[in-house]
């Protein structure tokens, strides 16, 4: 039980890392970066992207934004495929931002949904195997 909410905890550390440096890079390219800081953002992203999709989620994002009516169906096609075009290089929150389709708040918000989501799965999986 423990190692669930530890992984739920390092999840959220990695949101919030993300958020924090894709946030100072954004701010950073309207000022204007040499390409060796530019470089490092991006390095940096890629790899919180990669922790972010290696986390296990009882739903997929997608299905929280559209229950959440942020999205339709036809968007989150597009965005989708917009993903796959692109190689899975971005997150789907972070297209459907940049298509204009959702914010930041609304991505943050789904986020919280699916640890929510997993933190009652594991209670519920811990309560039944600890009795």
């Amino acid at each position: 039980m423990v190692a669930a909410g530890d992984a739920t905890k390092h999840e959220g550390t990695i949101s919030e890392a993300f958020d924090e440096i894709a946030a100072a890079y954004r701010a950073e390219c309207a000022a204007g970066i040499p390409m060796s800081v530019h470089e490092r953002y991006e390095r940096r992203l890629t790899s919180l992207r990669a922790e972010l999709r290696s986390t296990p989620t009882q739903r997929m994002l997608g299905d929280v934004l559209r229950s959440m009516e942020v999205v339709d169906d036809q968007q989150l096609a597009d965005a989708l495929r917009a993903q796959a075009a692109g190689g899975g290089a971005k997150l789907l929150g972070e297209i459907l931002i940049d298509l204009g389709w959702a914010t930041e708040q609304a991505i943050r918000q789904a986020v919280e949904r699916q640890s929510a989501a997993r933190r009652e799965s594991a209670a519920g999986l811990g309560g039944a195997s600890g009795e």
